[in-house]
């Protein structure tokens, strides 16, 4: 918030990820680093309009800036989660940002349908410093940023709670905020999909009266949300269960969705099955513990096309099928 950059990424290599979830092993988060910057030194100006008095009231209350927010279009392929909101997204998987000529909703999510592992963006005016503050320029003019954001996690309301900054004496605030998530659910092979959105799986027991449950993995290590993590955890848990316990319970079904308590994201949350479960078991929609609200967002299940593990539900037999 208010860097002197245009641009930043952050890159996701997929193939490393997945291979290293087969094999079990979670890479710690990388930290970034902070170059220092010279005192008053100049800084790029911004391509957005500013209110004629230069205050951090004035730019919040300037309608022009808001009238842009409500009125921008919403790209084909994705959902707007929210609009004209006066704070940034802190969601998971953080995955870069650059800085735009005009607010356009289009080119930011064509940037973030080319960046591998971003799922949804952030797009809003910034009230930046025009000059890096230090005591001998405390606070300087403004001018507004245009920022576009991406994340590896999807973005609500909730996540959108980066109301500025102080600088020295200048104050970075933020207004017009939007934020936007794919809707192009990730293809994986072998599995056919579908979208739950907002609910979780939750099954009962099959016709055999048997817990199809196996487990579930989580993924919070501050990677982007990727199904095909789950399908890898799905494979080594099949791939095991074959080695240890003769191949009792494969897993055949599988649910992922971002696990949210309080509005925060806590990772992505893979819920294993050894039989396909339909969309009309997508029913849990959260849950409070004392006071903590934990929600789900993002929900979809990936059913094993070759082996969906249907049972045999016959009067004679209480055979699971495998």
């Amino acid at each position: 918030m208010g860097d002197s950059a245009s641009s930043q990424s952050v890159s996701y290599d997929a193939t490393k990820i997945i291979s290293s979830t087969f094999a079990s092993v979670t890479a710690h988060p990388a930290s970034g680093s902070v170059a220092r910057r010279d005192a008053c030194a100049q800084k790029p100006l911004g391509s957005g309009p500013s209110p004629s008095t230069d205050t951090n009231k004035d730019f919040l209350e300037y309608s022009a800036l808001s009238d842009i927010a409500i009125k921008a279009s919403t790209p084909s392929g994705y959902t707007r989660t929210f609009k004209n909101l006066t704070a940034s997204n802190n969601a998971m998987a953080y995955m870069g940002y650059m800085s735009l000529d005009s607010y356009d909703t289009q080119q930011c999510a064509d940037e973030c349908t080319k960046k591998d592992g971003s799922i949804s963006f952030n797009i809003y005016f910034e009230r930046d410093p025009s000059v890096d503050p230090a005591p001998a320029c405390a606070n300087p003019t403004s001018t507004t940023v245009i920022k576009c954001v991406w994340w590896g996690s999807p973005i609500d309301a909730a996540t959108a709670v980066n109301d500025g900054q102080w600088r020295q004496d200048f104050h970075v605030v933020i207004a017009g905020s939007n934020g936007y998530v794919s809707t192009l659910v990730d293809d994986v092979p072998g599995y056919s999909k579908q979208y739950y959105g907002k609910a979780a799986i939750s099954a009962p027991l099959d016709c055999n009266q048997h817990d199809t449950y196996m487990g579930y993995k989580l993924f919070n290590d501050g990677k982007p949300f990727d199904v095909a993590r789950c399908a890898a955890a799905c494979e080594a848990e099949s791939q095991w269960n074959i080695q240890h316990l003769g191949g009792r319970m494969l897993c055949r079904f599988f649910n992922t969705y971002v696990l949210s308590k309080n509005g925060v994201p806590q990772g992505q949350y893979c819920s294993m099955h050894n039989e396909t479960w339909s969309g009309m078991y997508a029913t849990n929609d959260g849950q409070y513990r004392g006071d903590d609200h934990y929600t789900i967002s993002y929900s979809i299940g990936y059913s094993n096309v070759t082996d969906p593990g249907v049972p045999s539900c016959t009067t004679n037999s209480a055979t699971q099928s495998t």
